[in-house]
């Protein structure tokens, strides 16, 4: 595992959890590692997520003490024994897949009734009849069961229910420190390697990924290099403007840091430098009545300028301990050890004066409903970070008044992003339904049964960016990645269903015309006429 001691010294006292890189201590040294596993709230899941964390500017470097390294560079494809470099197949044993948890079946197809909604009552549609029989997964006393297979094709619709089961853990991976990945050759003719990340597992992309600068060593942007020498608007009003090809530089090894990089995973979140893990406590400690509470994050080592942690995005406490009251604590001598737990899932804390430990009521939480008029205090996402990746990846089903969120939330959030630009440049692959996290985008109704009203979307988990998002014309600069090579196969097949339409065919007419910002046409050539 690549290490290195203390290489940038901690802002704060508690390196182990600093929020930039994943840090260890041994006999008191602070060293910094490629590997290591955390715990975040994930408000969208509502439940604790555990993420192995990876720096991948530790992993594409040379090991110490050795010439080996995690993300090798590979070699060219007319050698001996051609090898693409950068593949990582990843996958945990402690997380668990809807799909994978095993429960008595429920009733018949035929008996099995229809969510509120549902395109068709085809007992061979295996997709709209997403049914659990009746099952209510709040009341675990009722029984849980799963949904009976369709007769007509064998399969059961249980990873495309409109429910996550309670048992699922959509554990996954995070990588970090990943501006840059360039590594090896950037002599002209030699391959450039990214990454590929295969996954059916969650993964999580934190800060700055993949970016086209100046190459450098460091795990910044930089200055962005775009297609055109002429940078972007922020409102795209100059798109059709620009005319000068960054032609030697973009996308290029030797002057793009920049990789043709694949993800494919169960789901993909974006989350800023400013996310901040914290611990399962926080939301214990900080119970009041006051829903926009903050904590001190010192001790986590976040970046952010918040005080604000995941863990406040949960349905935590509201009402303060009574007067001179503690929390229980598992080792009584030392306050710093986790908070006891009962069996019911529920904080305990001694009352003033007393020796017996009480239960804290379990109907005093924050709630979903409870909070219509707030937001729930997230993380305030920083701005203009910059992600270039293909992203293939699943959703999670739609119903009538409760939609899975569209391609403009197919990367899914956890933060604030009002008023903060997010740049992705990429390519967007939806391959089929998650069954690890599945939580609902929309989350009005958890549960089969229990139709969505015709209401706003309820969405305190997260607030949308200012989206700058677009194709990467780099993609067609250079080779396909791995993954992209064996799902993309070329053909001169004619197309049966296609036509080149003439020039004066009155869309394409629409199509020439259409005018800059300047008021000059697209399409020089175009005569007046034409244009009426």
């Amino acid at each position: 595992m690549p290490t290195a001691s203390s290489p940038v010294a901690p802002t704060d006292p508690a390196a182990p959890n600093n929020s930039q890189y994943e840090l260890i201590k041994v006999r008191g040294t602070t060293y910094r590692v490629a590997f290591k596993d955390s715990a975040y709230f994930n408000g969208r899941e509502l439940m604790n997520t555990r993420a192995l964390n990876m720096d991948i500017s530790l992993l594409k470097n040379t090991v110490p003490g050795t010439s080996e390294m995690w993300l090798p560079v590979g070699t060219r494809d007319d050698a001996a024994i051609p090898r693409a470099g950068g593949i990582v197949y990843a996958f945990r044993e402690d997380a668990m897949r809807e799909d994978a948890i095993a429960r008595p079946s429920s009733n018949s197809w035929s008996g099995c009734t229809f969510p509120t909604g549902s395109l068709t009552s085809s007992a061979s549609n295996n997709v709209t009849k997403m049914t659990a029989c009746g099952t209510n997964v709040n009341k675990p006393e009722d029984g849980v069961v799963d949904p009976p297979n369709n007769p007509a094709n064998n399969i059961s619709p249980k990873p495309v229910d409109f429910y996550p089961d309670p048992d699922r853990l959509p554990y996954g991976f995070r990588l970090r420190n990943a501006a840059n990945l360039a590594r090896g050759s950037t002599a002209a003719g030699e391959p450039a390697y990214g990454l590929t990340l295969v996954s059916d597992n969650p993964v999580a992309i934190q800060g700055d990924f993949n970016c086209h600068s100046t190459p450098s060593n460091s795990q910044t942007c930089g200055t962005p290099i775009e297609e055109f020498s002429e940078p972007l608007a922020n409102d795209w009003s100059n798109f059709y403007d620009r005319t000068s090809l960054n032609i030697n530089t973009f996308g290029k090894p030797a002057g793009d840091q920049w990789r043709a990089t694949e993800i494919l995973s169960d789901a993909v979140n974006i989350l800023s430098t400013n996310f901040c893990d914290g611990s399962i406590e926080d939301g214990i400690l900080t119970a009041n009545s006051t829903l926009n509470t903050t904590v001190d994050i010192s001790n986590y080592g976040c970046q952010s300028t918040q005080q604000f942690t995941s863990y406040l995005n949960q349905a935590r406490p509201n009402n303060s301990l009574p007067s001179g009251a503690k929390w229980a604590r598992e080792n009584p001598a030392d306050l710093t050890s986790p908070i006891k737990i009962s069996p019911n899932g529920n904080p305990l804390y001694f009352p003033s004066g007393s020796t017996t430990e009480t239960e804290y009521p379990k109907d005093n939480y924050f709630t979903l409903n409870s909070q219509t008029n707030a937001i729930r205090p997230v993380d305030i996402a920083k701005s203009n970070q910059r992600v270039n990746a293909i992203i293939v990846s699943g959703i999670v089903p739609s119903r009538q008044y409760q939609g899975y969120g569209g391609m403009h939330n197919f990367p899914r959030f956890l933060e604030d992003w009002r008023g903060q630009d997010l740049y992705i440049s990429g390519s967007f692959i939806q391959l089929n339904f998650s069954t690890s996290a599945t939580g609902l985008y929309d989350q009005e109704t958890w549960n089969f049964g229990n139709a969505a009203p015709s209401t706003p979307e309820l969405l305190y988990y997260y607030q949308a960016p200012n989206r700058q998002w677009g194709f990467d014309v780099a993609l067609q600069y250079t080779k396909p990645g791995p993954l992209a090579k064996r799902l993309t196969t070329g053909g001169n097949a004619r197309s049966e269903f296609y036509k080149e339409l003439p020039i004066d065919d009155p869309y394409i007419n629409i199509l020439r015309c259409a005018s800059t910002n300047q008021g000059t046409k697209i399409d020089p050539s175009v005569s007046s006429a034409d244009c009426t």
